[in-house]
């Protein structure tokens, strides 16, 4: 991937992530206020409306009730009533004092006895069962209820739409005798309502318990019927008109609004008191200082990037550069190594022409070992281990620059593994070397050189540091599908803490007087890994060592 992409990647990162958290914190601020402000409407302001609404109902609206209520106990009313109905004057004068006295806009009683409807201005009329407009007596005749508010035309006020407030009167047995009660114009309240919704800013109606809407203000006049059928409001009917005398604090949405509504069940009406409010005007200031926001953190984001950007192609330069000057360090590198690996070459040639000179000499030397002296052949076997180790060690040079280049192949074929073993282990010309060669033969995929390397430092190691006359033993055998190659001297041993040291690059011991570069052992591991096998040691101080290498059989042809 070019710079140029990992630049944009990277400021489209830091876009996203100034986004994220910019957009985060103003839209999480915006929905904490708007909800708090929604808790508040819900929680407190809704219900403390319904309450002042409920203590002005008790004042303005429920006053009429009370009226009814002292006319219907009234024993003057009840005697008159038991008494035959005599002298009718007394009760219309007394029904225009009441309307007179408490300002109501009718004041009636009508007699089970007789039918006969008085009024203030006299008797209206006599009910009849069948008659429609008669129907509401019959209903307060057989209800259970004390009273009940009832909207009807007054035809004592030329049909104007009346609140009645028709109260049960019953004798000292309780049996019902009359009904009676004090009437306000629908005018009235619906006046009295819109004052509330003035006052209070909120939608203020009454709906009786089957959901109709029985009283509203001027906001409401084009709606009717039940709040059932009402868009919005109609989702969360059943739950206002289930409530009984609970209050409710229930939510809608409408026209993209959120609405909080109030209800409250009024017992002396027998209505339930709806209030209601939109989030809108409440929130509207939120919905400000949001969009404020918004264009704070743009502008924000702007400037940080304004920042950013002149900084991203500085610290790009500075990259640039810095990778320029790497790659040519590198090819420095590459050339230092190259002319580092033929000099080495050309080095190990030069040493290998006149050590195969002493070692051929040596080979001659030794065909009149009977007429040599002793201490002379010990000295030609001490130069020929010399010769050896130079030469071994010229070859791990090679060897590890050849293991470092991955482009050189491995050369693996089968071969008899414990008789490369032999061979080696024979080439060291060790006084006491002793051969343990399981009966079965071990084939091993292997590259021929490289395990005739390995085996050949583990052996130079075993002399390198046991006495001259000390054994070395070498024991193959074959063990569930690998070949195992122990290699045991009786040297001076390696220490605990020391032995897991042993295969790294250069190591060599403390104290450790024994020539070498540390480079035997560990082209030893990496041979045998390369080979998919192990190599380990076990050794006590002063008492040897022990080298273990296993070696996975080849699959049968």
């Amino acid at each position: 991937m070019s710079i140029f992409s990992e630049k944009a990647r990277l400021i489209a990162w830091l876009g996203a992530i100034l986004a994220i958290g910019f957009l985060s914190t103003t839209i999480g601020g915006y929905i904490v206020s708007r909800d708090s402000i929604r808790h508040g409407i819900s929680a407190q302001a809704l219900p403390l409306t319904a309450d002042n609404i409920y203590s002005e109902i008790q004042k303005d609206l429920l006053r009429p009730v009370f009226i009814s209520s002292l006319m219907a106990h009234d024993t003057f009313v009840r005697d008159w009533v038991l008494g035959g109905e005599r002298n009718p004057d007394s009760i219309v004068r007394y029904l225009a004092e009441v309307k007179l006295k408490y300002d109501t806009v009718s004041s009636f009683l009508v007699s089970a006895n007789s039918g006969k409807y008085y009024y203030a201005d006299g008797i209206l009329k006599t009910v009849q069962p069948g008659n429609p407009a008669d129907k509401w007596f019959y209903r307060v005749r057989d209800m259970a209820e004390a009273y009940e508010t009832n909207i009807d035309p007054d035809m004592a006020n030329r049909n104007t739409m009346t609140i009645f407030i028709n109260y049960r009167v019953l004798d000292y047995e309780g049996r019902f005798i009359a009904a009676t009660g004090v009437g306000l114009t629908l005018d009235t309240v619906n006046k009295l309502i819109d004052r509330y919704q003035e006052q209070f800013r909120r939608r203020i109606f009454f709906v009786d318990p089957q959901g109709t809407i029985v009283l509203a203000g001027k906001s409401m006049s084009e709606i009717r019927g039940s709040i059932r059928n009402m868009e919005g409001i109609g989702t969360i009917a059943e739950r206002i008109l289930e409530t009984g005398s609970t209050h409710t604090h229930l939510e809608y949405t409408h026209n993209d609004a959120q609405v909080m509504v109030n209800s409250r069940f009024i017992p002396e009406l027998g209505w339930f008191l709806i209030v209601e409010q939109e989030d809108l005007e409440e929130t509207a200031p939120v919905r400000r200082i949001f969009f404020i926001n918004l264009a704070i953190a743009a502008v924000a984001g702007l400037l940080v990037f304004g920042i950013l950007l002149p900084a991203i192609n500085r610290y790009q330069r500075r990259i640039e550069a810095m990778a320029r000057e790497a790659l040519d360090n590198a090819g420095r590198e590459l050339e230092r190594a190259a002319d580092q690996q033929q000099f080495v070459a050309m080095v190990s040639h030069e040493f290998r022409t006149p050590l195969a000179i002493i070692d051929a000499s040596l080979q001659t030397l030794r065909q009149l070992e009977a007429d040599t002296p002793p201490d002379v052949t010990a000295r030609h076997r001490k130069i020929h281990r010399a010769s050896a180790r130079l030469q071994e060690l010229i070859g791990n040079y090679l060897t590890g620059d050849r293991l470092r280049h991955s482009e050189v192949a491995v050369r693996m074929e089968p071969l008899a593994l414990f008789d490369l073993v032999a061979a080696t282990g024979r080439r060291s010309e060790w006084p006491q070397l002793h051969l343990e060669t399981a009966e079965e033969t071990a084939t091993v995929q292997g590259d021929p050189e490289l395990l005739r390397i390995a085996f050949s430092n583990l052996v130079s190691n075993a002399m390198k540091y046991s006495p001259e006359d000390s054994p070395i033993r070498i024991a193959c055998r074959v063990r569930d599908g690998w070949a195992e190659v122990e290699i045991r001297d009786q040297g001076i041993g390696i220490a605990a803490d020391e032995i897991p040291k042993i295969f790294d690059k250069y190591y060599r011991a403390p104290g450790n007087k024994a020539s070498g570069a540390g480079l035997g052992l560990y082209l030893v591991k990496q041979i045998v890994e390369l080979h998919g096998g192990s190599v380990a040691a076990e050794s006590t101080p002063g008492a040897g060592t022990t080298m273990r290498v296993r070696l996975p059989l080849a699959p049968a042809a």
